[in-house]
């Protein structure tokens, strides 16, 4: 963060999608403390959570998105992006 805001690099984090069976492997109150870490640290940057954002039919195994999905995870990092930048899409949303 410290790099990011000395050569004025915008910086936004985004937490990336899991399969359902992963995210019941985490211990709720470990990944609630692991968030509040992340979003303490990161102070107002920018933070978009797609933990839950792909179905299970979305993966090819247990970490990689389909070609699909990883156009649809893709674009809703975009719109975020440009959301919070104040810049308007000149496409269609897909």
């Amino acid at each position: 963060m410290n790099f990011t805001e000395r050569y004025g690099v915008r910086l936004y984090v985004v937490n990336l999608p899991q399969l359902s069976w992963s995210r019941e492997l985490d211990n709720p109150n470990r990944y609630a403390a692991y968030l509040k870490l992340v979003r303490d640290a990161i102070g107002d940057t920018p933070f978009l959570d797609l933990r839950t954002f792909v179905p299970d039919d979305g993966f090819y195994d247990s970490l990689h998105v389909t070609w699909r999905e990883g156009k649809r995870v893709s674009r809703r990092v975009e719109m975020f992006v440009t959301a919070e930048r104040g810049v308007q899409l000149t496409r269609a949303v897909e």
